[in-house]
């Protein structure tokens, strides 16, 4: 049965406890008291908000396809009867569901009604959509929304799937390393699984921007990734956030560069070349560099097997 003090409520009060209990995970009395709601009457909104509470009942309790049912009869009573927030509110339930159409209608409703954490939500799925077909518009958008730090916490799973494809594809590293700045330290801890290695690789580098004590046990666990590229650059981080590191290379004279107490002069290059390809592209630090014009440059007639 219900707790004494919600037996014989009205229906607001049903599904306030109903929300709340399955925040709690307490899906038994969740259930019960959703299932005293469904026997009274019921204005066309409040038949919304019992839909939309079934749906997270039975996503929480493991039974997608009767969610999704919910959620979806929720919609057509929320449209039916003009209800546009309401119905925004659905398609966001839907998307969570995996069911992702009708973003951006809902994104412009949430947007009049100023809900930033529904439309960031908005941008997270068609952002979440977006990467399938290489699309780094919405992805930006969700970046920049002054919200998608503060769906960490509950959406982390979808924001790792486009923080892994930015890494990827060498996009927006900038905007990564602000949203993992606050509480981002789980999400980078899953983009080190990465099966690809330029993810694990930049991921460091967010890793390191974190500057905690937490961040430098992780760095510490990664110098002894299977990789060796992986391994060597956390073990160069992790010193260089112990002390105040800098890279100075000189050019002007004789050839010179210092690494905190390493330093490396001509002699340290395997080939003239090689000091050339260096020097040449430390010059020039910033600017992309066709491939072809580095070997126009330097492997004049093409490069060789041994180049």
């Amino acid at each position: 049965a219900l707790p004494l003090t919600h037996r014989d409520q009205g229906l607001g009060t049903l599904l306030s406890v109903a929300d709340a209990y399955l925040e709690m995970g307490n899906l038994e009395v969740a259930e019960r008291a959703l299932t005293q709601a469904h026997s009274l009457p019921a204005s066309a909104e409040d038949e919304v908000k019992i839909q939309r509470l079934w749906a997270l009942y039975w996503q929480r309790s493991g039974q997608p396809e009767k969610a999704l049912e919910a959620a979806s009869q929720g919609l057509r009573g929320a449209r039916q009867h003009g209800l546009d927030l309401a119905a925004a509110g659905c398609v966001l339930q839907l998307a969570d569901l995996g069911r992702r159409e009708g973003l951006l209608g809902a994104r412009q409703t949430f947007a009049l009604w100023e809900c930033a954490r529904e439309v960031a939500l908005c941008d997270l799925w068609l952002a979440v959509e977006a990467i399938s077909h290489d699309d780094p518009e919405p992805v930006a958008r969700f970046l920049n929304h002054p919200e998608a730090a503060n769906l960490l916490g509950a959406y982390r799973l979808a924001i790792q799937d486009v923080a892994h494809w930015c890494l990827l594809r060498g996009h927006f590293t900038a905007e990564l390393q602000t949203l993992v700045s606050s509480q981002g330290l789980t999400l980078v801890e899953a983009l080190l699984e990465s099966s690809h290695v330029s993810v694990r690789l930049k991921a460091l580098d967010l890793l390191a921007s974190l500057q905690s004590p937490q961040a430098r046990a992780l760095l510490a666990r990664q110098s002894s990734d299977r990789h060796g590229a992986v391994a060597q650059k956390s073990n160069w981080l992790l010193e260089a956030s112990g002390s105040d590191l800098t890279l100075q290379v000189s050019l002007l004279g004789p050839f010179r560069l210092n690494y905190g107490t390493q330093t490396l002069d001509d002699e340290g290059f395997a080939t003239r070349k090689t000091r050339s390809l260096f020097t040449y592209l430390m010059s020039r630090r910033g600017v992309m560099l066709p491939e072809e014009v580095l070997i126009d440059l330097f492997w004049e007639g093409g490069v060789t097997r041994g180049a």
